[in-house]
């Protein structure tokens, strides 16, 4: 990718504008509609990463293999099926408990 395009996300959407000369040009639009807070192309890759944010249903990671082509979604992380949670309140002081997740059993005490 080189100076001729640009990558705007907006509260409304995503475009990709390229300049074929002097003015610059839409040559995909995405996401309409729905704010994506965050866009880049991997220089090593160009592969084009971005962040929207589903309202609702939270920030969704989207990759396209190059400007102009069409994104898919990603999965969202899986913890292991020995995850343990914590709690993220202590209800005894009324305070943040300490907040983590780790894999395997729950350690004694």
């Amino acid at each position: 990718m080189h100076g001729d395009t640009l990558l705007l996300g907006t509260r409304k959407g995503f475009l990709v504008f390229k300049r074929h000369g002097s003015p610059w040009e839409v040559v995909k639009a995405h996401f309409p509609g729905i704010p994506v807070s965050y866009a880049m192309v991997d220089p090593r890759t160009g592969v084009l990463w971005a962040c929207a944010d589903h309202g609702h249903w939270a920030q969704k990671l989207y990759r396209a293999s190059h400007v102009e082509a069409d994104f898919e979604e990603l999965p969202v992380p899986k913890n292991p099926d020995d995850a343990v949670m914590y709690d993220l309140w202590d209800e005894d002081s009324e305070k943040p408990a300490a907040v983590g997740i780790r894999p395997g059993p729950v350690p004694s005490l």
